[in-house]
C-alpha cells in the first residue's frame, strides 16, 4: 500500500493477537471492507498454538506486516506494532473487535480538521456472541477523570498521529491491563488535543479487562495516582468501594438481572400510559404528565390512545393538539413548538437500530418540530428530523431529516411539493378527549 499524500495520508493498523483462530478474521475483513484505501495492517501474533496463524494466511494478501513469535504481554505486542508502523495516523484493532466500514475514512476526515496534535475517539458499541448490548457515545470530560471515573471512551476507538508516540512515549510495559490507561493518562498531561469523530468501532465482551475487572480497576486507579490526577486517600477510597461492588458485581453483570429489569421497564411503561387513559379531566392528566417530567403548555392537549415510551423528554407549546392513537417515543427527545396540529396516528420516532450496521446496532436523536406545524394522519416521522415552523406534512408520508419552514411536503420519502403562506394566525384549544 502506497505511502501517504496531503489529502489521504498513509493509516497503520495494529492488531494484536494469540490464540484468537475464533475471532481474529472478522477483524481482518473490517479492515478489508474499509472505505478508505491508504491502510498498512500490522499483524503481532504472540506465537499462537491454535490455527490463529492458518486463518491469516489464507488473507495474507490484506496484511502488510506479519510478526509471530513469543512477547512480554499487550504492550510489548503493540510497541513491536508501533515500531513497523509507517502511516502518520495509527490505530489499534483488537483481534475481537472489529471496525465499521467507514472508521477510518472519518478518522481521517477528523483528523485533516485538526492541529495533528491529537487523539482522535468516538463510538464504541459493545457485542456479547454477536448480540449487540450497548453503546458508549460519552464525550472526554477531564472533571470525571479527575474523581478517577475514567475517560468516557474506549482506547480501540483510537486514531492517533505516530507524531504522538514518538513525543510522549510508547506503551509502557510496568502495566498488563490498564496500559491504554497510562497512555491516555500521558496524552492528557502532556495537553494532546481529544477530539470526538463519529464512527462506530465494535468490542466484544469478555476481553481482558473485564475478566480481570478487579486488578483492571486497581491497576487503572494507580495510573491515575502515578501521574497525580488523583491522591492516595481518594484511591483508598475507591478501592473500597469497589472490593464492596466487587462482592455483587456477578448479579449486576447478570443476564438474568437485565432481563428482569427490562421486563420490569415494559410494565411500568404500560402502567405510565394506562393511568394516563384513565385520568378523567385534561387539567388532572397534564399534572400526571407534568409529574412524570413532561413539559406542556397552555391549552395544549393530548387526546385519547396516544402512547409514550417512557417519563420525560417531551416539550409541548401552547395551544398544541396531538390527536388520538399517536405514538411519542420519546426516548430521545422530542420537541413540539406552539399552534401545532398532529393528527391521528402519526408516529413520531427518536430511536431505531442502524439497518446497514454490522450489528444492528440501536441508535437515538431528537426531533423537533416548530410552531405551527400541519401534521396530518397517518405521517411517520423518523429519528433526528426538523420540521420547520409552518410546515405541512401530508397523509401518509414518512418524514426523514431537515423540512423547510412553510414548505408543504408529502410522499415516500417526503419531499417538497409547494409552500405554504406565511401570514397564520390561528390557534387551537382543543380539550375533547373521546374527539374522532
Amino acid at each position: 500500500m502506497s505511502l501517504f499524500s496531503c489529502n489521504t495520508p498513509l493509516v497503520t493498523i495494529i492488531t494484536a493477537c494469540y490464540n484468537g483462530e475464533n475471532s481474529i478474521l472478522n477483524a481482518i475483513c473490517s479492515i478489508e471492507s474499509q472505505s478508505y484505501p491508504n491502510i498498512q495492517y500490522i499483524i503481532i501474533d504472540g506465537a499462537s498454538t491454535d490455527r490463529t496463524l492458518e486463518v491469516v494466511n489464507n488473507k495474507r494478501h490484506l496484511v502488510d506486516v506479519l510478526v509471530s513469535e513469543p512477547d512480554n504481554g499487550i504492550a510489548d505486542a503493540w510497541n513491536k506494532g508501533l515500531a513497523l508502523a509507517k502511516g502518520e495516523l495509527i490505530g489499534f484493532l483488537n483481534a475481537d473487535d472489529v471496525y465499521d466500514n467507514d472508521v477510518v475514512e472519518k478518522a481521517v476526515n477528523t483528523y485533516l480538521g485538526s492541529n495533528r496534535n491529537c487523539l482522535i475517539y468516538a463510538n464504541c458499541c459493545f457485542i456479547d456472541n454477536g448480540v449487540y448490548k450497548s453503546t458508549n457515545s460519552s464525550e472526554f470530560d477531564p472533571a470525571r477523570l479527575k474523581k478517577g471515573l475514567g475517560f468516557g471512551f474506549v482506547h480501540t476507538t483510537c486514531f492517533v498521529p505516530k507524531s504522538v508516540y514518538e513525543s510522549i512515549g510508547f506503551f509502557s510495559t510496568r502495566y498488563k491491563i490498564a496500559i491504554d490507561t497510562d497512555f491516555l493518562v500521558r496524552c492528557y498531561v502532556n495537553n494532546i488535543q481529544f477530539i470526538k469523530s463519529n464512527y462506530t468501532v465494535y468490542m466484544s465482551l469478555g476481553g481482558v479487562s473485564d475478566r480481570y475487572a478487579s486488578r483492571a480497576y486497581s491497576e487503572f486507579l494507580n495510573v491515575l495516582e502515578n501521574h497525580n490526577i488523583i491522591q492516595s486517600k481518594t484511591k483508598r477510597f475507591y478501592l473500597f468501594f469497589y472490593s464492596v461492588y466487587s462482592i455483587f458485581r456477578p448479579v449486576f453483570k447478570s443476564e438474568f438481572l437485565k432481563f428482569n429489569l427490562r421486563w420490569i421497564k415494559h410494565n411500568l411503561c404500560f402502567l405510565m400510559n394506562f393511568i394516563y387513559a384513565v385520568i378523567p379531566t385534561f387539567f388532572l392528566k397534564n399534572c400526571y404528565l407534568k409529574l412524570l417530567g413532561f413539559s406542556i403548555g397552555k391549552c395544549s392537549y393530548i387526546l385519547k390512545g396516544v402512547k409514550f415510551y417512557r417519563p420525560g423528554n417531551v416539550d409541548i407549546g401552547n395551544n398544541t393538539i396531538v390527536n388520538r392513537d399517536c405514538l411519542l417515543d420519546n426516548r430521545g427527545r422530542i420537541t413540539i413548538g406552539s399552534c401545532v396540529s398532529i393528527s391521528h396516528h402519526v408516529s413520531i420516532y427518536t430511536a431505531g437500530h442502524r439497518i446497514e450496521s454490522l450489528y444492528f446496532d440501536y441508535y437515538q436523536e431528537d426531533v423537533f418540530i416548530g410552531d405551527k406545524v400541519c401534521i396530518f394522519p397517518h405521517v411517520l416521522i423518523q429519528p433526528g428530523s426538523t420540521i420547520g415552523e409552518g410546515a405541512v406534512i401530508l397523509p401518509g408520508a414518512v418524514v426523514s431529516g431537515n423540512v423547510e419552514e412553510y414548505g408543504i411536503y408529502g410522499g415516500v420519502p417526503a419531499k417538497k411539493i409547494s409552500t405554504r403562506k406565511r401570514d397564520l394566525r390561528y390557534s387551537f384549544n382543543y380539550p375533547f378527549w373521546r374527539a374522532l
